[in-house]
């Protein structure tokens, strides 16, 4: 691969990477994510707390800053 592939690609440090989880959750996974999510499914199953869920999914909608952006600050 080194022919093709300089040698330091292979050699570098990991690095991370994010992805706009909040801005799907607004618009293209909302209504997807939202049936998952549903309190009243939630609480209907009775394995998880429907509040705790409901109030987290309410994070990325309220445009607030989400657990996800205070990782690695």
């Amino acid at each position: 691969m080194y022919v093709r592939i300089p040698k330091n690609f292979f050699e570098r440090r990991k690095s991370g990477f994010s992805i706009p989880l909040r801005e799907w959750l607004r618009c293209p996974l909302k209504d997807w994510a939202g049936d998952y999510l549903d309190i009243n499914k939630i609480k209907n199953q009775g394995f998880l707390d429907a509040e705790i869920i409901s109030k987290t999914w309410e994070e990325p909608l309220s445009g607030k800053k989400t657990r996800s952006q205070n990782y690695g600050q």
